[in-house]
């Protein structure tokens, strides 16, 4: 597959965030001083620690939304659970390249002012198996909880549509479980809408 032109590099994004002061009678804003992000693609080794680390996470938060779903309170695997993430996150970044090598996918990283880790994205240009069309799908987001309320969400979608926009692609989807409020949160306020439902039922033994 032909490869799009590469619209990331050194894509610097400022974004001015205001902070909400209730008053009596009435509200007002305060402005904050504005944050710059980098967005870059993912460099293989230097970033293989971050990614791996951030793949790790995503995939504990979701066993933890589904574990909650299920109506369960506690998780005896949760021990052995964050360890196998841990080995399968070591494997996933491995898998990386492959995936980048086919033209297919990027792996997006967001850099905050200091150059520190912001948030990581995973981004690919597939076909609805459904539709049978082609579309994008941002498989992974996952920001610092250090800067989450703070815009590195909303930049990596920008610059997840950009990719996807370069290479002719019209649509794109996300997958969230419906009690991660602030990922639906995320998407709703950047124009994603629900078009259809997973259901699930637990199966007694």
């Amino acid at each position: 597959m032909k490869r799009a032109p590469n619209l990331l590099r050194s894509g610097k994004q400022t974004v001015q965030k205001r902070r909400e002061s209730k008053r009596q009678g009435g509200s007002s804003s305060i402005a904050l001083p504005p944050v710059s992000f980098v967005v870059r693609p993912y460099a293989t080794g230097r970033d293989n620690a971050r990614v791996a680390r951030c793949h790790s996470e995503l995939l504990l938060r979701q066993q933890q939304l589904w574990h909650k779903l299920s109506g369960l309170t506690d998780d005896p695997q949760e021990p052995k659970r964050s360890s196998e993430t841990t080995r399968e996150a070591a494997n996933w970044v491995r898998q990386l390249g492959m995936m980048i090598g086919r033209g297919d996918a990027v792996v997006l990283l967001l850099d905050g002012p200091a150059g520190e880790s912001a948030a990581y994205a995973l981004v690919t240009d597939t076909v609805d198996p459904l539709a049978m069309e082609r579309t994008g799908i941002v498989g992974e987001l996952y920001v610092e909880p250090e800067w989450r309320g703070k815009g590195a969400g909303q930049q990596m979608l920008q610059a997840a549509e950009r990719w996807l926009r370069a290479r002719g692609v019209r649509s794109v989807q996300v997958f969230v479980t419906r009690t991660n409020a602030d990922a639906v949160d995320l998407y709703t306020r950047a124009g994603y809408v629900t078009y259809d439902y997973r259901m699930v039922k637990t199966l007694s033994t």
